[in-house]
């Protein structure tokens, strides 16, 4: 994953490493807060999804989130949104709503290091999907533009993290496939 890692920012490390990218720097800190508070929230769901319901936990998520937002948050702004705003708004909540429903019942019903492996795919998706957006409608979104290396490390940064936690979810005494039952 370090090599990875090394190989995705290959354009930026003479900037990251002279400490020149303050804001690229500050960005890099966010996405490590959110990867470490990620990891805990995903051990603790774990945990609670043994007394309550996926759903039970959503409302109180929903609730706690709504309410660090709220002194930010202008909600009139909503009034003057047009038809494709109001879309993709709609989009955008039902999609929260349906990929946070199926992420804690895929916790309930697997285990946690399959359910991580399964999301390391989503970065690697969404760079797929803003190059892709990027190039049909260029006025929407600008990404990072990305060389072949970058590509190559993105891809080694998702399956170490995929092997990482689908190794870590087998018993090292147990063989792969040896929970199957004979037939």
């Amino acid at each position: 994953m370090v090599i990875g890692l090394l190989l995705f920012f290959n354009q930026r490390l003479e900037e990251l490493t002279s400490g020149a990218g303050g804001d690229y720097l500050l960005g890099l800190g966010y996405i490590l807060i959110a990867a470490v508070t990620w990891a805990v929230y995903g051990f603790f769901q774990k945990k609670i999804l043994s007394r309550a319901t996926p759903q039970d936990l959503l409302v109180v998520i929903y609730i706690a989130g709504t309410l660090c937002f709220l002194p930010m948050a202008d909600p009139m702004k909503v009034s003057h949104l047009g038809w494709l705003e109001w879309a993709l708004l709609a989009f955008l909540t039902a999609n929260t709503l349906i990929a946070y429903g199926a992420f804690s019942k895929a916790l309930a019903n697997w285990e946690a290091s399959s359910v991580s492996a399964t999301l390391s795919l989503v970065p690697v998706i969404t760079l797929l999907l803003s190059t892709l957006i990027s190039s049909i409608w260029p006025d929407y979104i600008a990404v990072e533009p990305l060389n072949w290396i970058s590509w190559a490390g993105a891809v080694a940064v998702v399956a170490g993290s995929a092997f990482a936690a689908i190794s870590s979810g087998r018993h090292p005494s147990k063989p792969l496939g040896s929970d199957k039952k004979n037939r």
